[in-house]
């Protein structure tokens, strides 16, 4: 679960604890913004921000499709549980 911090409360009102992980980010400009969304349109594998990559890493699930015939190749796919068939299709 990501949660945004309060900068103004201390950590006990936070409630920050041992293993928790502290990820800083920097905040892109409208131009930074447009210029790494027409960049890396077609990779899935950039995310804008911390959160769409945390989420997708979440519901990633790795499909593993095994050939019938002893001679062919197994095919692994990384999906999304967020996915419907159509868009995997």
């Amino acid at each position: 679960m990501i949660e945004l911090l309060n900068l103004k409360q201390s950590y006990s009102q936070n409630e920050i604890m041992d293993g928790d992980i502290f990820i800083i980010e920097k905040e892109l400009t409208d131009i930074e913004y447009y210029y790494f969304q027409t960049k890396y349109r077609s990779k899935s594998s950039h995310f804008s921000t911390v959160i769409k990559y945390f989420e997708d890493f979440e519901n990633r699930v790795n499909v593993s499709f095994l050939p019938r015939d002893p001679k062919g190749k197994e095919v692994s796919l990384k999906l999304s549980r967020l996915n419907a068939y159509p868009i995997v299709y």
